[in-house]
């Protein structure tokens, strides 16, 4: 297996592919499982100074590192969107995509998430393979 990494990916601490967020966080992820249906389980990790999470419930046809990066980072605007909402007074439908210190963290780091959304989008950086 090789695999080939561009800006804005890096190797994170766990020695996965991820990116930085902010000054102090990262998100890795790899490939867990390849079901019979032909889909992908992904496991992730947000490793930050206050806390670590993982998960391996995110699924995809694709085994593309950075397509799988920008479906979580979506998923994690999306909870900083439904964290939001919640400080208002308002239910969110994705107000139960993640735990409560993950949609708290998403909240207060949209901005940087957002922004490494854009990064991964770049159409220069769509070269690393697995």
């Amino acid at each position: 297996m090789s695999l080939q990494l561009n800006a804005p990916l890096i190797i994170t601490s766990r020695l996965r592919p991820g990116i930085k967020i902010g000054e102090h966080s990262t998100i890795s992820i790899s490939v867990e499982d390849l079901l019979l249906s032909g889909r992908y389980i992904w496991r992730y990790w947000i490793d930050t100074p206050d806390f670590e999470y993982t998960q391996a419930d995110m699924e995809s046809r694709s085994c593309v590192v950075q397509e799988a990066l920008k479906s979580l980072i979506g998923f994690l605007t999306a909870a900083a969107e439904a964290y939001r909402y919640e400080m208002n007074g308002r239910k969110s439908e994705n107000g139960d995509l993640f735990g409560p210190r993950v949609m708290e963290w998403a909240y207060q780091n949209d901005t940087e998430l957002q922004c490494a959304l854009l990064d991964l989008e770049e159409p220069s950086q769509q070269s690393e393979r697995l």
